[in-house]
């Protein structure tokens, strides 16, 4: 017993160290998406606050569970120029977004998007 409690101890202690040594990043969070809706192979304009490399690392389309990497094609603070993927069939999508850093963490967007 004595022993998973110094196994607990150290891990906490381990994980503390290692999360001080990243640096603090803004919350990615994306407003809005010009054109609301697109045909697949259609480029769109993600648009708000801290979405440049350092805090974003990826784009995903959402539809339910199932999830689909699109392609940055231009990216800065304050935007995100995407194309949605060829092979997206039409319907009503989230955008999610993969934080940058040493502990990267999915981020659910309050934006949706149709694809026609």
């Amino acid at each position: 017993m004595r022993t998973l409690l110094a196994l607990l101890i150290a891990g906490l202690f381990t994980a503390v160290i290692l999360s001080a040594d990243e640096t603090i990043r803004p919350t990615p969070m994306i407003r809005s998406v010009d054109p609301p809706s697109a045909k697949a192979g259609g480029e769109l304009i993600a648009a708000g606050d801290h979405l440049g490399k350092t805090t974003v690392d990826s784009l995903f389309l959402t539809q339910g569970e199932a999830t689909t990497k699109v392609s940055i094609l231009k990216q800065t603070d304050t935007s995100i120029t995407f194309k949605i993927p060829d092979n997206t069939k039409p319907g009503r999508f989230g955008l999610m977004v993969l934080t940058a850093g040493i502990s990267p963490q999915f981020l659910d967007e309050p934006v949706f998007l149709t694809v026609q």
